[in-house]
């Protein structure tokens, strides 16, 4: 008898403990950063193909400015692609000469140069692509464009630290170092 009080009394605690930390989390306060990303994106089309449509339909883009602008996203993503995969050999070189029983400074070094060198390729790759699209745009389509960039921007930073962003997904935000006296 009394382990079915204690076990009762422990499940109606845990219950009600995932209870109140639920309704405490702040990102579920409404909006459209609530919950985990994945239950988000159950219904949708992936995040590149859904950005792309609603971009389309809000600047409201020609037969012409969209076949145009699909040539420019597989021509970069074709530079791109040769820089992803060198990308991930340099990222598992890194793993390997981080290792304690390897550790190689120089060849750290090295590697740490050549992975900077391919995320500054990569970085220009996506600017020249975006430069190109930003030039097929009219002047009101531009407007309307930076308009959307800085709405963005805004719901990435209110979303900051929700679950599935970063830095400190899962509501975990990493404390800054205390300052010594």
């Amino acid at each position: 008898m009394k382990k079915r009080v204690i076990t009762s009394l422990l499940v109606g605690a845990m219950v009600l403990g995932v209870g109140f930390s639920a309704s405490a989390q702040p990102w579920r306060k409404g909006g459209s950063c609530e919950g985990p990303r994945m239950a988000r994106r159950a219904d949708r089309q992936p995040g590149a193909g859904r950005h792309w449509q609603r971009m389309a339909e809000v600047l409201e883009l020609t037969e012409k400015q969209q076949a145009d602008m699909e040539q420019l996203f597989k021509a970069g993503r074709q530079q791109a692609e040769p820089l992803q995969e060198q990308l991930r050999t340099v990222r598992q070189e890194l793993r390997q000469a981080q290792a304690p029983q390897s550790f190689d400074e120089k060849a750290l070094r090295g590697l740490a140069k050549k992975e900077a060198d391919i995320r500054t390729e990569l970085l220009i790759n996506r600017a020249r692509t975006q430069s190109r699209i930003h030039a097929l745009l009219t002047p009101e389509q531009k407007k309307t464009a930076e308009l959307m960039h800085r709405l963005h921007r805004m719901h990435r930073a209110e979303c900051k630290g929700r679950p599935g962003r970063r830095p400190g997904g899962w509501g975990l935000q990493a404390e800054p170092a205390p300052v010594p006296k």
